[in-house]
C-alpha cells in the first residue's frame, strides 16, 4: 500500500549519497514472485529521497490503456521512466525476443518476440511527463536537458535477468537507463544529469499527489487521460 511521506520542511531536497529506504508506491505487477521481490527490495534500496512508484495507468484519447510499469523521481535528477521485462530477453538486430527461465533461471520453451520495450518506454514518458506538467504546472523536458525547464525527464529499461552483454552494444549507443538485475540506483545516477535547480519539497508534492490516485493499488484507480 502506499507509504506515508513527511511533507514537512522549506526548500530543495539534498540528495543523500547512499541508499537506504526510499518510498515507494504499489507493487511490481508482472513477471515472477522472486523478480517482484527483487525489484521492490531494489526501489526500497534508493536513495532516501527517492520516490518511485509502479503500476502508473495512462490512456491516449482513442487508444488503449497502458501503463509506466516504473517511474522513478529523483529530486536531484528529475524522472525516469521504465520499462520492465523479465525472463531471458535478448536483441538481434532491431528485434527483442524474450523467452522464460527455468527454477535455475536457464532459458526454456518458446522465444516470443517482443513489442519494442524502450518505444514503450518512450510512450510512457512523453504521456506522462504532458500528464504531469498539466496537473503541477511545472515544466519537463523529454529531451534528457533541463535548460529552461523545471526537471528533465528519461526513458529506460529494467531487465531483472537479461543478457547484459548481448545488450550492451545497444545501451551503449543509446546512452538510457538500462538497470541489470537490481542494479536500480547505479543506473539512474550513471545515465542521467543533475538538475540545476533541484526539485522543492512542494514540487515533489505536486508530482507525487499527480500520479499516486492513478497507481494499480489505488481504490478506484483509473488510467490518466492523456
Amino acid at each position: 500500500g502506499l507509504e506515508p511521506y513527511d511533507y514537512t520542511g522549506q526548500g530543495a531536497i539534498t540528495e543523500p549519497s547512499g541508499g537506504g529506504m526510499a518510498t515507494t508506491y504499489g507493487e511490481p505487477q508482472d513477471g515472477r514472485d522472486e523478480m517482484r521481490q527483487l525489484m521492490l527490495a531494489a526501489a526500497r534500496n534508493a536513495p532516501a529521497d527517492w520516490h518511485v512508484f509502479f503500476g502508473v495507468h495512462w490512456t491516449q484519447q482513442g487508444g488503449p490503456p497502458s501503463e509506466a510499469d516504473v517511474v522513478v523521481l529523483a529530486p536531484q535528477r528529475g524522472l525516469v521512466f521504465l520499462e520492465a521485462k523479465g525472463g531471458h530477453v535478448t536483441l538481434v538486430g532491431n528485434t527483442w525476443f524474450q523467452q522464460n527461465l527455468d527454477d535455475h533461471r536457464q532459458p526454456h520453451g518458446e522465444v516470443r518476440v517482443l513489442r519494442d520495450p524502450f518505444h514503450q518506454a518512450q510512450d510512457s514518458q512523453g504521456a506522462l511527463s504532458r500528464w504531469i506538467s498539466h496537473q503541477t504546472g511545472l515544466s519537463i523536458s523529454t529531451q534528457h536537458v533541463s535548460g529552461t525547464h523545471d526537471l528533465a525527464s528519461w526513458a529506460g529499461l529494467w531487465f531483472p535477468y537479461a543478457n547484459r552483454a548481448n545488450l550492451q552494444k545497444w545501451v551503449v549507443a543509446t546512452n538510457a537507463p538500462v538497470v541489470f538485475g537490481d542494479s536500480l540506483t547505479a543506473a539512474v545516477i550513471a545515465k542521467t544529469a543533475s538538475l540545476p535547480r533541484p526539485l522543492t519539497i512542494a514540487q515533489v508534492r505536486k508530482i507525487v499527489d499527480a500520479l499516486v490516485p492513478n497507481l494499480t493499488f489505488a481504490a478506484g484507480s483509473h488510467a490518466l487521460a492523456v
